[in-house]
């Protein structure tokens, strides 16, 4: 490699002998030409950015200077260009591009007229992730998540920076793209949050461009079902079902279940208290025998989730021999069967409070529970225009 320092000393000698004669001065100028020929051509590869290609198998360059270590190749093996042609490989080694990015392997192709980064050849070797935008583009390690590379669109085409770093990464960002760069390191706090803490960036950023995908899929919430706000127009017509338990706590006769039957038109509630889940069968049988002996009538359809203790072949058999609808809901969503629901959590409310202002211990929980179904269908409500349940069911 030649030395532009002594080519300089050169050059100053060069001027002060210019007196001399015309055969030693063409001599003089055919030196000189020489030497800064030599000088531009190592220069012309130093100076060379590296493109960013994703088409690229392997880096390629075309000068041997650059290599921090090089094994030379026999130059059997080839590699073909965007020509078409193929070129011999003379060695191969590894390269330091910036004080954060270095490149192994890469082919050392003579007279090779650009220097090339393969994208899927440095994604590889450094366990990296190589994301694009239409002005930049940038290399992440995929562990720690340090930037170790980054790129800027030069006439279409990617081009490495020199000296890229994270700090340099950031000066480059968008106000949108620090804001969601700082969101991620902060924990993912909400957007309102961050407002507050970078007031001028985040008003700086469109509201529509600050999206974040892992808060999307973290967070999420299910909507909630609107009501359509439907009744039944006779008793008996839909009986609304649901079991709750198993409570920690036995109750003063052994019981851990209750399930509730509501009749959508009246919402009167009858409870029953389970030692066992699957009890639920025996109960209703003698829910559907106090209905027809009492009132006269029978029960059309019988709305329940898909638990084992309504979908079953003994209890599907007397539905069916009764001439009962059995409606299900959807499988995970007790949405739909929210009027079952909402009573459970109702019935469980009004006990838990009888009980904690009369300092009750906690086995008079079905206590509790029968006093509590008493007190509820007897008690105006505002879906039944102010009336009782007990006052629509009795008359």
């Amino acid at each position: 490699m030649v030395d532009a320092q002594a080519l300089e000393k050169y050059n100053s000698k060069l001027k002060l002998s210019e007196g001399s004669s015309s055969t030693q001065g063409s001599s003089t100028n055919s030196s000189y030409h020489a030497i800064s020929q030599g000088i531009k051509h190592v220069q012309a590869y130093t100076n060379k950015p590296w493109i960013i290609d994703s088409r690229a198998t392997n880096h390629m360059i075309g000068a041997s200077n650059l290599f921090t270590s090089y094994i030379p190749c026999s130059g059997k093996d080839k590699v073909r260009v965007a020509d078409g042609s193929m070129v011999p490989i003379t060695g191969h080694g590894s390269i330091r591009c910036t004080k954060t990015l270095s490149l192994s392997p890469v082919l050392h192709v003579p007279n090779f007229p650009i220097n090339l980064l393969s994208v899927s050849s440095i994604t590889k070797s450094l366990n990296c992730r190589g994301w694009f935008d239409p002005s930049h583009c940038a290399f992440q390690e995929l562990g720690t998540g340090r930037i170790l590379g980054t790129g800027t669109v030069h006439n279409g085409l990617y081009y490495l920076d020199e000296g890229s770093d994270e700090v340099a990464f950031a000066s480059k960002m968008s106000p949108c793209q620090e804001l969601l760069l700082l969101h991620r390191r902060l924990g993912h706090p909400s957007f309102a949050a961050m407002s507050r803490s970078y007031p001028s960036l985040f008003n700086a950023c469109p509201r529509e461009s600050l999206i974040c995908d892992a808060c999307e899929f973290a967070k999420h919430t299910r909507v909630p079902y609107p009501s359509l706000k439907l009744r039944s127009n006779k008793l008996f017509d839909v009986i609304h079902s649901d079991v709750w338990g198993p409570c920690e706590v036995y109750s003063i006769s052994g019981h851990r279940w209750f399930v509730t039957f509501i009749d959508g038109f009246s919402r009167y509630t009858w409870l029953y208290l389970l030692k066992h889940k699957n009890d639920v069968f025996v109960v209703f049988k003698d829910l559907y025998a106090l209905i027809k002996n009492k009132f006269g009538n029978t029960i059309k359809v019988l709305r329940s989730d898909n638990g084992t203790e309504y979908v079953n072949h003994e209890f599907e058999q007397f539905l069916v021999s009764n001439g009962i609808e059995h409606q299900t809901t959807c499988v995970n969503t007790p949405e739909q069967n929210g009027v079952a629901g909402r009573k459970n959590r109702h019935l469980l409310e009004i006990a838990c409070s009888l009980m904690f202002i009369m300092n009750v211990p906690k086995f008079l929980w079905g206590e509790a529970m029968k006093t509590t179904i008493y007190l509820i269908n007897r008690m105006p409500l505002r879906v039944l225009d102010n009336k009782s349940p007990a006052e629509l069911l009795l008359n």
